[in-house]
C-alpha cells in the first residue's frame, strides 16, 4: 500500500482535491439543510426566534431556555408536558437551533436575554419565572440581571454558572479548547469531501459559536447579588457539569432551594432523575406563587456532599489551579505516560479535575520525551503505543463513570 501511494500520491492528491471541491459545489447548491420559521415566531434585528409553548395562557408563565448542543426549545417536551395541566411554558428555540434563524452576529447570554425579553413583549407578558438547562443557565442569570424587573424567579437545571463550575474554571484555557473545537468542527470538514453525510453545518456551528461568544466570569457576581427566588436542581451524576457547582451556586445565591437528585445531566428530558426534578421545580414554584420561603436543601442520595468522592468521604472534588492539574499531569507521564492516561481520565471522570487538561499535560510530555530521550528510550512499535493510550484511555473512562454512579 505504502509503495502504490509512494508511486502515485500525485494522482491521489489531485483525486481528493477534485472531491473536496466537488463536495463544497454541492454544498453549495443544495443550500443550508435548515427549516426556518413556524406558526409560532417572532421577528429579531437578525432574524426569527421560534418558540413552542403549552398549557393555558394564564396565570405567571414559566420560560425555559435549552441548552448547547440540543434540537430546539421541545426538548423540554417531558417536562413542559408535566407541568402544563395548570402552567403556561413556554420555551424559545435559540438562536442557531430548531425552527429560528441559524445565523446571528451574537450568540452569547446577552444576545439570547434580549430574544427572550423581545418574546416576553410580543407575547405582552409582564413577569415570567425563568429556568435554563445547561448554557440555558447562563441566559437566564443574564436576564435576571439586566431586567431584574421582568423576571419573578429563576431556575438553573443542570445549568452552568460560576466561571470555576466550567472544564478546567479558567475563562482562557476553555476558550482555547473552544478555538480548538472550531477547528475540528468547522474547518478541518470542509477539507473533507463529505457531500452532507456528517449532517448540516449550522448545527455545529451553534454549538461552537454558543460557547465562544459566552462569558462565564461576571456570573459568580450576578447570583450573589440576585435576590429573587432562585431554584438549582441538579443529577449528582452529572458528567458535563460537577454537581459540587450546584452546591456552590446555592452557598452565593441568597434566596435559593437546592435539589439534588440520583440522576444524570438530562434529567429534565425525562432521563434518570426527572421524576424528582419536575417535583423539585412544581414545589418550587408553588411556593413562589404563595410567596412563602423558597431556602432549603434536599438531597435525594445516599451521598450528601458532591465534594465528597463517597458518602463521609474527602471532599476533593471542586475547583482546582488549572496549571497544578497540567504541569502534575506532564510530571508523572514523563516517568508512566500510558499510566497517567488511565489516572487522568480516571479522575476526570470521577470528577476530580478537568481530564483534557490532564491530557494536554499527558501530550506535553509525550512530546518533550521524543525530542529530548529519544536515543534512550526502549523501542516499542508506533502501534503498540497508541493501542495502550486509546486502552488506557477507555479503561478510565469507563471506570471513573462508574464510580461517580456507584457512589
Amino acid at each position: 500500500m505504502k509503495e502504490f501511494l509512494g508511486k502515485r500520491w500525485k494522482k491521489v492528491l489531485a483525486v481528493y482535491v477534485l472531491l473536496v471541491i466537488a463536495s463544497q459545489f454541492f454544498l453549495a447548491w443544495k443550500g443550508e439543510d435548515e427549516q426556518v420559521g413556524s406558526s409560532l415566531q417572532i421577528q429579531l434585528p437578525h432574524g426569527i426566534l421560534a418558540y413552542q409553548e403549552w398549557g393555558p395562557r394564564e396565570g405567571v408563565p414559566l420560560i425555559l431556555s435549552h441548552g448547547s448542543p440540543a434540537v430546539d426549545g421541545g426538548d423540554f417536551s417531558y417536562l413542559a408536558n408535566e407541568l402544563s395541566q395548570t402552567r403556561w411554558v413556554i420555551a424559545p428555540d435559540r438562536t442557531g437551533f430548531g425552527r429560528s434563524s441559524k445565523r446571528a452576529p451574537d450568540y452569547s447570554f446577552i444576545a439570547d436575554a434580549k430574544a427572550t425579553l423581545a418574546l416576553m413583549d410580543e407575547l405582552e407578558i409582564e413577569q415570567a419565572d425563568l429556568m435554563g438547562w445547561s448554557y440555558g443557565g447562563g441566559v437566564v442569570l443574564e436576564m435576571a440581571q439586566r431586567y431584574p424587573e421582568r423576571v419573578r424567579s429563576v431556575g438553573l437545571l443542570a445549568a452552568i454558572g460560576m466561571q470555576e463550575g466550567e472544564g478546567s474554571g479558567n475563562y482562557y484555557i476553555e476558550q482555547l479548547k473552544y478555538e480548538m473545537l472550531r477547528v475540528t468542527l468547522l474547518w478541518l470538514p470542509e477539507a473533507i469531501p463529505h457531500f452532507g453525510l456528517i449532517g448540516p453545518d449550522w448545527i455545529r456551528r451553534s454549538f461552537v459559536r454558543d460557547f465562544g461568544d459566552a462569558d462565564q466570569r461576571p456570573m459568580r457576581a450576578i447570583i450573589e447579588n440576585l435576590e429573587k427566588p432562585a431554584l438549582i436542581v441538579h443529577g449528582k451524576n452529572d458528567p458535563l457539569v460537577p454537581a459540587w457547582a450546584a452546591e456552590e451556586h446555592h452557598e452565593l445565591f441568597p434566596n435559593s432551594r437546592l435539589d439534588i437528585v440520583d440522576g444524570s445531566h438530562f434529567f429534565p428530558m425525562g432521563d434518570q432523575g426527572g421524576e424528582l426534578g419536575v417535583q423539585a421545580v412544581q414545589e418550587f414554584l408553588t411556593d413562589v406563587d404563595a410567596g412563602q420561603d423558597v431556602v432549603q436543601t434536599n438531597y435525594a442520595t445516599k451521598r450528601k456532599r458532591m465534594k465528597a468522592l463517597w458518602s463521609g468521604g474527602p471532599e476533593w472534588r471542586g475547583w482546582k489551579p488549572w496549571w497544578t492539574v497540567f504541569f502534575l499531569s506532564g510530571l508523572v507521564a514523563w516517568f508512566r505516560p500510558q499510566f497517567t492516561v488511565f489516572l487522568v481520565t480516571l479522575g476526570g471522570n470521577f470528577l476530580l479535575w478537568d481530564a483534557l487538561l490532564g491530557l494536554a499535560g499527558v501530550l506535553l510530555a509525550v512530546v518533550c520525551r521524543k525530542l529530548f530521550l529519544a536515543a534512550k528510550e526502549p523501542e516499542e512499535t508506533l502501534r503498540k503505543k497508541v493501542t495502550l493510550m486509546i486502552v488506557n484511555l477507555l479503561a478510565g473512562g469507563i471506570i471513573g463513570s462508574f464510580l461517580l454512579r456507584l457512589t
